[in-house]
């Protein structure tokens, strides 16, 4: 249903809140499972205030976001929220995507109150929430495809042939029946 009407409407786009990362979003469908760019301190801090967040997963270094993973942790701690720190590029299969990072933390989402973020929340982020709406709520490929590309350069890089970017998007639709769909 929630398909249906994201089709009917074509409205995919994200509206940034004031105060909180420029790409924190509710998940479509979801029970509370938000996505999002690496939060700053007082951002964590205002989200896990303000949602009822019981876990974050957290899929990048400090990588020049100003927040290292040890201080995110700390603050997770306070507000007694679990915070789980995974590797996205674990396990890689052609035509599949990321199979090992997609086994542990697709449960994680599955179970709702999650935070889910990387640095940029665009490509790590991206194609975990595609394979959460495809296997829970049985997102079409394209569908996939055209709310993910809403929060990352995809279009640009894949169309390119970038291998990087292609793993990413195998986790839900196969980089030749992509090809095939896209010329």
């Amino acid at each position: 249903i929630i398909e249906d009407t994201l089709k009917k409407s074509e409205i995919f786009w994200y509206q940034p809140i004031e105060g909180l990362p420029k790409r924190f979003d509710t998940v479509p469908g979801s029970n509370w499972v938000f996505r999002s760019n690496q939060p700053t301190e007082e951002q964590l801090v205002r989200i896990l205030s303000t949602y009822d967040i019981r876990k974050i997963i957290r899929m990048n270094g400090e990588e020049g976001t100003g927040v290292t993973p040890a201080e995110e942790k700390e603050i997770a701690d306070r507000f007694s929220v679990d915070y789980i720190w995974v590797n996205a590029h674990i396990g890689y299969e052609q035509g599949k995507g990321y199979i090992g990072s997609l086994d542990e933390i697709q449960p994680h989402l599955d179970s709702g109150h999650v935070l889910i973020h990387c640095t940029a929340g665009a490509d790590r982020t991206g194609y975990q929430v595609a394979r959460y709406l495809q296997r829970n709520f049985n997102w079409s490929k394209d569908s996939l495809w055209n709310y993910t590309i809403k929060y990352n350069n995809w279009e640009t890089f894949i169309g390119r042939g970038q291998s990087g970017y292609i793993k990413y998007m195998e986790a839900f639709y196969p980089y030749d029946e992509w090809k095939q769909n896209h010329k």
